[in-house]
């Protein structure tokens, strides 16, 4: 958030919202929090900044994803990647 301020970006999301692994709440959350820190400190000349809440897995936008991945032949990470999902199961 703080480097798109810095920037003039009024308006920010994440491709994390696209993910079935990932709590859109939880994303959401974040998102809000770093705009609304970013506001409070009113960085000269940015605009107030926007945490644009869009749920990608609805409304035809999960099957754009899928289509542009293999269009662009996009690499496509089938985990979170986060340090639990890369553990063995014993």
């Amino acid at each position: 958030a703080r480097y798109g301020a810095e920037r003039g970006i009024a308006t920010i999301t994440t491709t994390l919202a696209s993910s079935r692994w990932k709590s859109l709440a939880q994303i959401d959350e974040a998102g809000r929090w770093a705009v609304d820190r970013v506001n409070a400190e009113r960085i000269e000349s940015a605009p107030t900044m926007v945490w644009w809440e869009q749920n990608w897995r609805k409304g035809g936008l999960s099957e754009r994803r899928i289509a542009i991945i293999k269009e662009y032949d996009f690499y496509n990470q089938q985990y979170c990647g986060c340090e639990f999902s890369m553990r063995k199961e014993d």
